[in-house]
Order: structure tokens, then C-alpha cells, then sequence
């Protein structure tokens, strides 16, 4: 029998402009490097990793419909097409609101807060945070990489938040995060613990907080991203000394059967 399909989860919204044809031309014409856009007599398809938008203008508005495997995709693909409907509306005004399959209080869902446990040197160059979170699995898959969200030394962290169209929103000011991408190094389920190893530059904003991170301090984790490793019969894994927490962990999780060559 075949596999039941995922079931796909929509949203809609109608947004009113000056020219909604020239709208859907602009998304068009930036969606063709990350996704396969398809014209057709009433608008545009535009398909990606995440999901598919389909696009379709009217007199005086452009109809968006979203569909995705999940919320997570869902969340990501009407984020940023309201980012971008902004960014091209050259100063108009637009009101996007969204009906469909989205929780009733915006949130990503790719968030997670983070309490650090342990910090520790590898070697004398590299350190090892450990982070403990209530949902490691939610990392387990999806990517080898996370956004670690770094709160002001001193301050109560506050978290980016969603806006009435999906955005996000950043803290700025005194609040604003710092924000690196790091490899997952390694996911214990049964103690909730993140491994994240970082090498230590001389005062770069992550070294910086890796070498002064202590149990208690919190941050908050985007992800997981990058995606998975493939299945194949050999590997060529190259990387530089950051890469290595990376090419640790997929040699680490190869299966017993396949070779690999690391430089």
C-alpha cells in the first residue's frame, strides 16, 4: 500500500496594494534562486523545501495561499513572505493577515530557551557548553546547526516575539541578542543536554561568551538548520578547526558500513 501523504496545513490572506501585479512579479522574480516558480493564466506557483505559495492578483489586491508538511515550515514560508511583501512595497502601507491552520497566540516554533549546565575546555582552543532544554528531541532532526541567542551580559533576556503577520520580531537596544550558528555537537534525550563546541577566537562575541558561560545563564536556541547528512557508501568530510564539531558529529553517527576520509 502506498504511504499515507503528510497532511499539508494552509494559510491564506488577502492584502490589499496599489499593484498587486507588480507584487507578484517582484516575489517571483527573488523566489527563483531558492525555489521553482511556475506562471500560470491567474498568478504564480512558487515551490520550495518549505512549502508552496500560490500566488494570484486581483484589482486592487494579490491573494496568497500557503501550504506546508507542518507549523514549523508554515510559520517559516508566511514569515517570510510577509518580510518580503513589506520589503518590496516601497513605502506602502500593507496589512497582512493570515487565516488558516496557525495557533491562535503567534510564536515560533523553532524556539526553545536553553539553560547552560557545564562549560568546559576540549582543547586549549576549543570549549564545550553544555545547555539542558526541556525538548532535545526537537533538535534531533532537521540540521546539524542551531542559532544560539546570546542575551546582554547583566540583563533579563527578552526573546524575539511574532508580529499580526508572522514576522519577527527582534529585541533592540539594550535588549538586542547576539546571535551565532553552531554545530549541535552532540544530544543526550535522556538528560535533556545539548553539547555545543565553540573555538575560541580572541574576543569574538561567541568565544567571548562560551569562555564566560556558567550553570544557570540562559539563552535561547533557533533551529535546528543546515540539514541532515545523506545516505551514501563514502564520505569526504574537509573542514577547519569550526568545522570540526560538525565533521565530529557526522562521523560519529555514520553507519558501520561506510567509509570515510577527513581532512
Amino acid at each position: 500500500a502506498a504511504a499515507m501523504a503528510e497532511p499539508e496545513l494552509r494559510a491564506d490572506a488577502r492584502v490589499a496594494m496599489r499593484d498587486p501585479a507588480a507584487m507578484l512579479e517582484r516575489l517571483c522574480t527573488h523566489f527563483v534562486e531558492h525555489g521553482t516558480v511556475t506562471h500560470h493564466d491567474s498568478g504564480a506557483r512558487l515551490e520550495g523545501r518549505f512549502g508552496a505559495v500560490e500566488l494570484s492578483s486581483a484589482d486592487s489586491a494579490l491573494d496568497i495561499a500557503v501550504t506546508s508538511p507542518n507549523e514549523t515550515y508554515l510559520f517559516v514560508v508566511t514569515s517570510s513572505v510577509a518580510e518580503h511583501l513589506h520589503e518590496f512595497a516601497e513605502g506602502e502601507a500593507l496589512q497582512v493577515g493570515w487565516r488558516g491552520s496557525l495557533p491562535e497566540q503567534p510564536r515560533i516554533p523553532y524556539f526553545r530557551e536553553a539553560v547552560v549546565r557545564d562549560a568546559y575546555d576540549v582543547t586549549p582552543a576549543m570549549r564545550r557548553v553544555i545547555l539542558t532544554c526541556e525538548d532535545t528531541a526537537h533538535f534531533e532532526s532537521g540540521g546539524l546547526h542551531a542559532s544560539v541567542l546570546i542575551p546582554p551580559a547583566g540583563r533579563e533576556p527578552v526573546w524575539p516575539g511574532v508580529g499580526p503577520d508572522n514576522r519577527v520580531i527582534w529585541p533592540c537596544g539594550a535588549d538586542e541578542l547576539i546571535r551565532r550558528i553552531y554545530t549541535i555537537r552532540s544530544i543526550d534525550r535522556q538528560r535533556r543536554e545539548l553539547a555545543i563546541d565553540v573555538v575560541l577566537h580572541d574576543a569574538s562575541p561567541g568565544s567571548t561568551w562560551a569562555r564566560n558561560a556558567r550553570s544557570g545563564d540562559r539563552v535561547g536556541l533557533l533551529g535546528p538548520g543546515g540539514g541532515d547528512v545523506v545516505a551514501a557508501d563514502w564520505y569526504l568530510l574537509c573542514g577547519d578547526e569550526t568545522a570540526l564539531p560538525a565533521i565530529a558529529r557526522i562521523a560519529a553517527e555514520l553507519p558501520a558500513t561506510a567509509r570515510a576520509d577527513i581532512v
